[in-house]
């Protein structure tokens, strides 16, 4: 096991993504991904509902958080991601975006379910 933590660059995006008319979701926070700083690589991470999209972009074709994010109406959150190598993390949950996002930013928080309160928690 390793032991430690380290610290990186994560951002997570809010935007409007595809409704349900039976979920009430605020106007630009129907859905979520996120974006890692890796050094000289972007790792984006699209979770979507029949599967998760997970693309690597060189800093070299995207130089700024700017040209993979930042489209109209799309709320880019930075957050200092503390990796402890020691927590374990929740497993009962629904698995949509926002359990990708929080899993990925080691968020345990399980009454957050829609983007917004996302945003909320860690805005």
């Amino acid at each position: 096991m390793i032991e430690g933590k380290e610290s990186h660059r994560v951002y997570a995006v809010f935007c409007e993504g595809r409704r349900f008319w039976w979920l009430p979701l605020r106007k630009g926070f129907s859905h979520c991904y996120v974006v890692k700083d890796c050094g000289d690589t972007w790792v984006k991470c699209q979770p979507y509902m029949g599967f998760t999209d997970v693309t690597l972009w060189p800093k070299y074709i995207c130089p700024n958080i700017e040209d993979l994010t930042g489209f109209d109406g799309e709320t880019v959150v930075p957050y200092d991601l503390q990796v402890n190598y020691d927590k374990i993390r929740g497993n009962i949950c629904f698995f949509n975006c926002v359990e990708v996002v929080k899993s990925f930013l080691g968020i345990k928080s399980f009454f957050t379910f829609t983007p917004y309160q996302l945003y909320r928690l860690i805005k």
